[in-house]
C-alpha cells in the first residue's frame, strides 16, 4: 500500500467509508487492520481478484477501488476496477501516455 496509505486510511475512515478488501505483496496487515479490523487480505492478486469477483456476484457493492501502486501499474489497475463497475480514486498521474486516458 505504501507511504501514501497512511493518508487515504484515515480518509476512508472519517468520511465513513469502508475497506472491504485489499491486495499488497508486502504484509501490512498491522497497519491497515488499524483501520479496518474486518478487511480481508491478499497477498495474491489472483486470490484478491476471485474475492472482488464472488463478492460482487453475491451481491455486494463496492463504491470505489484506491489505487495506490507505482504509476506504472495505476492503467492496469484502474482498468481491473473501472470493468468491474467500480470508480477509482487514484494518485496523479491516472496514467503514463495519453492515450491510455481515453482508453479507460
Amino acid at each position: 500500500m505504501g507511504y501514501v496509505s497512511k493518508y487515504h486510511l484515515p480518509a476512508i475512515k472519517a468520511v465513513g467509508g469502508n475497506l472491504v478488501a485489499f491486495h499488497d505483496i508486502s504484509d501490512v496487515m498491522g497497519h491497515v487492520d488499524s483501520y479496518f479490523i474486518n478487511a480481508k487480505y491478499y497477498q495474491q492478486f489472483i486470490h484478491f481478484d476471485c474475492f472482488v469477483d464472488r463478492y460482487l456476484h453475491s451481491g455486494g457493492k463496492i463504491d470505489y477501488a484506491v489505487i495506490l501502486l507505482p504509476n506504472h501499474l495505476h492503467n492496469p489497475a484502474c482498468r481491473w476496477a473501472l470493468n468491474r463497475g467500480m470508480d477509482v480514486i487514484v494518485e496523479k498521474p491516472v496514467v503514463l501516455y495519453e492515450k491510455n486516458i481515453d482508453e479507460l
